[in-house]
């Protein structure tokens, strides 16, 4: 672990994983948006990814100076890697490996949370059906099927709205798989059959 955090006291629910490769514009105002809207106790675990812009430099600027007023933020744990980019998926791994959390909760680098108590709203689907795995905030399609059948902002369709797309976000859609972030990962889990 490159750096820690301590910030309060308390059991993590919500282990948040984000990989970062060269996001210094956006990462702050980013991971600020993980604070400000994430409800129930949670820790950030952040992944720098072999960055050499002045990603890391914000970040620990930031850190280092945060007053935490979320009584909800447990912890924060950096991670840095400089050998060689080891991409989104091996980033994610590393943080599921070091989370505390009952569930993990995977958001891109790029992505600002903007709703609050986003992932009490993921959470949702885990506490009504015992064989859900995962649960995308964004998008999920099915892989069997031939005319690719999907749900949310994917495809042609990844840059309209919610409102565009015309889903009702008091559902749950199910789907074969769900990807891209917000992805929420119930832990418990891990070993399910299906």
């Amino acid at each position: 672990m490159f750096k820690f955090y301590k910030y309060n006291s308390g059991d993590v629910i919500y282990s948040i994983v984000t990989p970062v490769y060269n996001q210094e514009s956006i990462i702050v105002k980013n991971v600020k948006s993980f604070i400000d809207f994430t409800s129930d106790n949670f820790e950030i675990i952040l992944i720098l990814d072999f960055c050499f812009d002045k990603t890391e430099e914000n970040l620990i600027n930031f850190f280092d100076n945060y007053k935490c007023e979320n009584k909800n933020l447990i912890q924060v744990k950096i991670f840095k890697n400089v050998e060689k980019p080891l991409f989104e998926t091996k980033c994610d791994n590393i943080g599921f490996k070091n989370s505390e959390g009952k569930y993990c909760l995977e958001i891109q680098a790029d992505m600002e949370m903007t709703e609050y108590g986003y992932n009490l709203s993921l959470t949702k689907p885990f506490n009504q059906f015992n064989n859900v795995i995962a649960v995308s905030g964004r998008c999920a399609h099915n892989i069997f099927s031939v005319s690719f059948n999907g749900i949310g902002k994917l495809g042609e369709t990844i840059e309209k709205s919610i409102d565009e797309l015309n889903i009702d976000r008091n559902k749950f859609y199910v789907y074969d798989t769900c990807n891209r972030g917000p992805l929420l990962i119930d832990k418990e889990k891990k070993n399910f059959n299906i």
